[in-house]
């Protein structure tokens, strides 16, 4: 497995993000759990998707409980 210099480029942080945020966690504390940038956080939820990804990962949020702040 690859070790990258920068955790939000693993595989599978974007589906954390959204599963954490979901479940309740704040923005800062999911980007503190995950050593990600709190930006990053905030533009997975924005954007639906990372700019990293090859187009196949996707996902939507509508559920009025989930509030940025």
């Amino acid at each position: 497995m690859l070790d990258y210099s920068y955790k939000a480029c693993a595989y599978g942080v974007t589906n954390k993000i959204v599963e954490m945020v979901i479940n309740g966690s704040g923005v800062r504390n999911t980007a503190w759990v995950l050593k990600t940038n709190k930006n990053t956080v905030v533009n997975t939820l924005k954007n639906g998707k990372p700019a990293h990804a090859s187009g196949n990962l996707s996902f939507r949020l509508n559920q009025p409980s989930v509030v940025l702040n």
